[in-house]
């Protein structure tokens, strides 16, 4: 891999990186906000509403922002591939559209109906949005997403200190949802224009087969996966009620939000695995893989020895049963940072065909652990099915990734972290409570051995140099 191809890579991870940092800050203050604003029955109300439309939100999006920056990596004409794209993804939000106004009549929708037709109108938007994220990567250009993301994020924080001031509806609260999306979509609109010329609406119909058989598997595992972490909100609702549903959904929530590693590593390594072939990509994905396994050990360590203040000071005494639902999932994170590379590999390398039957597997699993656990266990039965599911999510992804791309099959270092954690894990949620002294020592004394082993050193040496680098090629 050559130097401008390090430095590109380096430059989409920074500011991707930014971005999520932004969203992890804003979802941070949105998450507390709403919590302390509705309590754990109103906000198990507003993640109800907004689940129903991430679920479907995959069969809208079918991928095509992963989709497009695949073949941009390719193309001969870009600017064509975009204006097909572009306008594939308009024809899907057309046709989704009247499914989309159903669900407002829906029986035992009716008293949402006035924030599911809030949220419909935010999903458009949302829509364009990522498809404009996934040109600015190409494009090399995030730090235009970064500036728009953040101004609609603050807009959107503030607005709802404003809501929690004035005691507000929930109603006021899905409107500054939808106005925050608009803000992002003018901004990002205008700068897409000026990178890839004006948008025209151009599609042959042997190009839209093409990208919808492209976009399917993709599209059917986003579906299974999204569904898999989310079905615990419906058992949930039906076995326990909407204020379980809102304890539950704050630290999962908190949990996923956490995820800007991977999200911004892999996202900037894409276009490259997309032009490599398996062979040449194994060293890039080997690098990246240890990279991601060292940042999630330390947030899950992190999460297990602090569970207790932490969900106090984000949430409040009144998520206090929550405790140990964070304890269950915190492992979560190893398998979370793991899987989205995996899932980016697969895409990069056309095998995209098996992320369905990863999706499938962990929605099974899931569902079944769901509808035994929690009627008996509650929010620990929900944690453990959310838990199983993402494992089994990592464990068949990796293994239908080739062969080359197996960097730790032989690596027992790997495998014995994942062991010494979930057994912690395990004794931290049957009761073990070690002082707080004892909790400080072992956290510190983990982070040591993590961050400063020959692998996980070395690799962060190479990021140095490489900023340093891009920084005096600037000056």
């Amino acid at each position: 891999m050559d130097s401008h191809t390090k430095q590109g890579i380096l430059h989409n991870t920074v500011f991707i990186f930014l971005t999520k940092l932004v969203d992890i800050a804003a979802g941070f203050a949105t998450v507390v906000l709403l919590a302390r604003f509705l309590n754990p029955g109103g906000f198990g109300t507003y993640s109800f509403v907004i689940t129903i439309f991430l679920v479907a939100q995959p069969l809208v999006n079918l991928e095509l922002d992963k989709l497009v920056i695949r073949e941009l990596s390719t193309a001969v004409s870009p600017g064509k591939i975009i204006n097909q794209v572009y306008t594939f993804k308009s024809l899907l939000i057309v046709l989704f559209l009247p499914l989309g106004l159903a669900v407002l009549f829906w029986p035992g929708f009716s008293h949402l109906a006035r924030a599911l037709f809030l949220c419909l109108a935010a999903e458009v938007l949302i829509q364009y949005n990522l498809l404009h994220s996934g040109l600015f990567i190409y494009f090399h250009k995030t730090l235009y997403d970064t500036r728009a993301n953040a101004c609609a994020k603050m807009f959107y924080i503030v607005y709802l200190a404003g809501c929690w001031f004035f005691h507000l509806s929930l109603d006021a609260v899905f409107l500054g949802y939808l106005m925050s999306h608009a803000i992002r979509f003018a901004i990002t609109r205008r700068r897409v224009q000026a990178l890839a010329g004006p948008l025209r609406f151009s599609l042959s119909k042997q190009k839209a087969l093409y990208l919808f058989k492209e976009a399917l598997p993709l599209t059917m595992a986003a579906f299974f996966i999204g569904l898999t972490f989310r079905i615990d909100i419906f058992f949930l609702k039906l076995f326990a009620g909407m204020p379980a549903v809102g304890l539950f959904q704050s630290v999962h929530r908190y949990i996923l939000i956490i995820q800007i590693v991977p999200v911004a590593v892999t996202q900037a390594i894409f276009p490259s695995l997309s032009r490599m072939s398996a062979e040449h990509s194994s060293r890039l994905y080997g690098r990246v893989f240890f990279l991601l396994n060292a940042c999630a050990s330390a947030v899950v360590m992190i999460n297990l020895m602090f569970h207790e203040p932490l969900v106090l000071l984000l949430f409040g005494p009144a998520y206090s049963p929550a405790y140990q639902a964070l304890i269950i999932l915190a492992p979560v994170s190893i398998f979370l940072f793991l899987d989205y590379l995996n899932t980016l590999a697969l895409t990069a390398l056309k095998r995209q065909r098996f992320l369905v039957i990863s999706g499938s597997a962990a929605l099974v699993c899931n569902t079944l652990l769901d509808y035994l656990l929690i009627p008996t266990l509650g929010l620990s039965g929900a944690a453990i099915g959310t838990l199983s599911g993402y494992c089994l999510l990592f464990v068949i992804s990796f293994w239908c990734l080739p062969r080359a791309l197996h960097p730790l099959a032989r690596d027992k270092r790997f495998w014995l972290n994942a062991l010494l954690l979930l057994l912690l894990m395990l004794a931290l949620a049957m009761g073990y409570n070690p002082s707080w002294p004892l909790r400080v020592a072992i956290t510190a004394g983990y982070m040591a051995v993590l961050f400063f082993t020959s692998r996980t050193a070395q690799l962060l040496s190479e990021l140095r140099l490489l900023w340093r680098a891009r920084r005096e090629d600037r000056s």
